[in-house]
């Protein structure tokens, strides 16, 4: 009983930091995309500068209140605080529900948000901590990517702002602060294993990490066509096992990306490749069930 009730207490944090996140990201935004077509063609054409700053908050608002967060719904002991670059951070972490442990698993939802980061993340830290498996969710700090300022909503949803510099930027930052969190963990494991969702995974897999043994993609895109067209050969070319984990659910952006992902890593004789499709009607606890066996089934092939 107590078990279940620290779970529900943990997903409802996940969600009091998304929501914090989103509404930070987005209150200084009243407009939308007219349609997936038109986000499509100005991602070609039209690009906001970092410089771009008008009518956003800094980002440290945010950095500190998704830290605030954490230590108002958590209890001291259920949550690790650390500093990088002079700014407190925190991330959970969650111990195995085993005598052994197979290894620690890090996962970092969707920088932008989404349905996985909410109603996924603590069910399937769940399932794998009962896996013998240590979890450590974090989400990674909006300054990794490229901007001093609060990002708004039209900068890297609507296809429109993230460029080159923003890419190379969030490639070497979340790749420093991961392994951040790594060296601040008292209890390391020599296996460490990444899952990352949305604009997070694209990241980290540009970031080529070298102190992780796996690397597991959930929906991985990002918003600017060229960029997008690439990861098939991030994927293809990365030293890493990946798990390419796929759903009726990923953006529209990853979704174009699926099948050359595959193709390419067939074609550079990738032989530690695995695409996986999570099925169903829609997202239920029974969907983040099978996500957790498919992770599961991956690490047993590789010996984990």
């Amino acid at each position: 009983m107590f078990g279940a009730v620290r779970q529900f207490t943990l997903f409802c944090v996940l969600i009091v930091l998304t929501y914090s996140f989103l509404h930070l990201a987005h209150a200084q935004s009243n407009t939308q995309n007219d349609s997936v077509a038109t986000v499509e063609k100005e991602a070609d054409d039209s690009q906001l500068t970092p410089e771009d700053t008008t009518n956003v908050e800094t980002n440290n608002a945010y950095e500190l209140a998704i830290y605030q967060d954490i230590k108002h719904q958590l209890h001291a002991d259920e949550y690790k605080e650390f500093t990088y670059q002079n700014k407190p951070h925190a991330y959970l972490d969650l111990p195995s529900n085993l005598a052994v442990r197979r290894g620690t698993i890090l996962l970092i939802p969707d920088t932008f948000g989404g349905t996985l980061n909410t109603h996924y993340m603590i069910d399937i830290a769940a399932h794998l901590r009962e896996n013998g498996w240590q979890v450590v969710l974090a989400f990674l700090p909006q300054s990794a990517f490229g901007r001093d300022q609060e990002i708004s909503s039209t900068d890297f949803t609507s296809g429109n702002s993230f460029t080159e510099e923003h890419a190379k930027a969030c490639a070497t930052a979340s790749v420093s602060y991961l392994t951040a969190i790594l060296d601040d963990l008292s209890d390391k494991s020599n296996r460490t294993i990444l899952t990352a969702h949305g604009l997070s995974a694209y990241c980290l897999l540009k970031g080529n990490p070298s102190n992780f043994s796996s690397l597991i993609l959930l929906s991985p895109h990002v918003p600017n066509r060229v960029l997008n067209k690439q990861i098939p050969e991030l994927v293809a070319t990365s030293p890493l096992p990946i798990l390419d984990l796929i759903s009726q659910w990923d953006s529209i952006w990853a979704m174009d990306t699926q099948a050359e992902r595959k193709i390419m890593a067939t074609r550079q004789i990738k032989t530690h490749y695995r695409q996986r499709a999570i099925v169903g009607i829609s997202l239920t606890s029974l969907q983040s069930n099978y996500l957790s066996k498919e992770i599961y089934g991956w690490l047993s092939y590789l010996g984990y």
